[in-house]
């Protein structure tokens, strides 16, 4: 699954062209029809959130958040919609369906996204409280900078990036990779191998270059940039179209080395770089990213936000509880 950035504010409807207005299948015709859900839920005193899911262009879910109405905590738009959904739908699997919301999802709603396999998530504005796709990371990161500055009086560069936050929310997948043991998805969802929109290809020299155009704008900025408009309209393509669409990519990337690739693409807005082929690549460039730190003779992850001068770390005592001090209350309530 990737999260999308497409920032909405209320008067959305200025900030666009009629013509996206008009397009019944644009990330702003979607948006607003989530925009609509949430007027409906302030209308109900509800938190304004509201959320669709679309499936070949066409909305198969509309949901606002009910947790009042309902009284239940779990009733946000988004879980509400993937319930409907998936009713729609008849499996729980929905790899070919897009979500779009009307703020960035919590924690909550974002691993239900993973677990029912969502394609691609489209959200409105960013919550650095509780956002479960890096804002609260880095507002977590910018109040413990302030902390930093009130106590010695020293500025901080504040370090979070997606690769920390995905992997700080992965730590089954991330246990087995690190363990030399792989959980078999590849190639059967959108972002693990299952389109030649988002793969590894091989180049002419034997090296690698990787392609995550998701979002048609990234897929045709691709096709353009190889002189192939043919290919934009096939991004999605099923069953023989997909596997012939997969030989001809494959015979593009192998028609040049991965110098030349980086050369192409130095100034193309499609999510295309190079990469390397060898397994322990990610390992080390964890270990060197203080991603994990060493504990009892065991790698294990930090938190995913990190400081200039004050790098994040757990503690090394033995398990288990421990009273609080004043000392640590007093800290906790200033936060």
């Amino acid at each position: 699954m990737i999260i999308g950035l497409l920032f909405i504010d209320s008067s959305f409807s200025l900030a666009f062209s009629m013509d996206d207005l008009l397009d019944l299948s644009s990330d702003t015709y979607f948006m607003g029809e989530a925009l609509r859900q949430a007027r409906r839920a302030e209308s109900e005193d509800e938190v304004p959130i509201g959320a669709v899911i679309v499936r070949n262009a066409e909305i198969i879910a509309r949901a606002r958040n009910q947790v009042e109405i309902l009284k239940d905590a779990t009733a946000h738009a988004e879980m509400l919609a993937i319930t409907q959904a998936e009713s729609v739908v008849g499996d729980w699997r929905l790899d070919d369906c897009d979500l779009y919301v009307t703020k960035e999802p919590c924690p909550m709603c974002a691993g239900a996204m993973v677990q029912s396999r969502v394609r691609r998530v489209v959200y409105g504005c960013p919550d650095p409280k509780t956002g479960g796709a890096g804002g609260m990371i880095a507002a977590f990161a910018m109040l413990a900078a302030l902390l930093v500055r009130e106590r010695t009086g020293r500025g901080q560069y504040i370090d979070v990036s997606m690769f920390d936050v995905m992997l700080s929310m992965l730590p089954v997948p991330a246990a087995h990779q690190f363990a030399g043991q792989t959980i078999g998805v590849g190639g059967k969802y959108a972002l693990s191998g299952a389109y030649p929109f988002y793969n590894v290809y091989e180049t002419s020299d034997g090296k690698f270059m990787t392609l995550g155009a998701l979002e048609p704008k990234f897929w045709s900025n691709f096709c353009r940039t190889v002189e192939r408009e043919d290919l934009v309209s096939r991004q999605f393509d099923s069953g023989v179209e997909r596997e012939s669409l997969f030989d001809e990519v494959r015979a593009i990337f192998k028609s040049r080395t991965r110098y030349d690739w980086i050369e192409m693409m130095r100034n193309a807005d499609c999510c295309c770089e190079p990469t390397r082929p060898t397994s322990p690549t990610p390992i080390r460039c964890c270990r060197s990213s203080a991603v994990f730190r060493s504990m009892r003779r065991s790698q294990l992850p930090i938190p995913a936000k990190r400081l200039a001068t004050l790098p994040a770390s757990m503690s090394r005592t033995n398990g288990g509880s421990r009273r609080s001090s004043r000392s640590t209350t007093v800290a906790a309530s200033t936060w």
